[in-house]
């Protein structure tokens, strides 16, 4: 069983794991792990700035409470 063993394991590094094979894969791998980088930081680019449109949006709220031109109650 050993050598069998042995045998499947030296076909595998012949011919499935060889060199060209092994970097085309992390080629694609850092490839798609790119893609998925860019597409994760544009969707916290967008998050953040709709973050700080509620932010200003919420301060005008405030703003106009404070200064008596909206009247006051329990959700300010």
């Amino acid at each position: 069983m050993e050598k069998l063993d042995i045998l499947i394991l030296n076909v595998l590094v012949d011919e499935v794991f060889n060199s060209e094979l092994v970097k085309t894969m992390l080629s694609n791998m850092k490839k798609q792990i790119k893609v998925a980088q860019e597409s994760r930081d544009e969707g916290l680019k967008r998050l953040t700035k709709e973050l700080d449109e509620m932010k200003m949006a919420t301060d005008r709220l405030y703003e106009g409470a404070e200064n008596g031109f909206l009247p006051l109650d329990s959700s300010l």
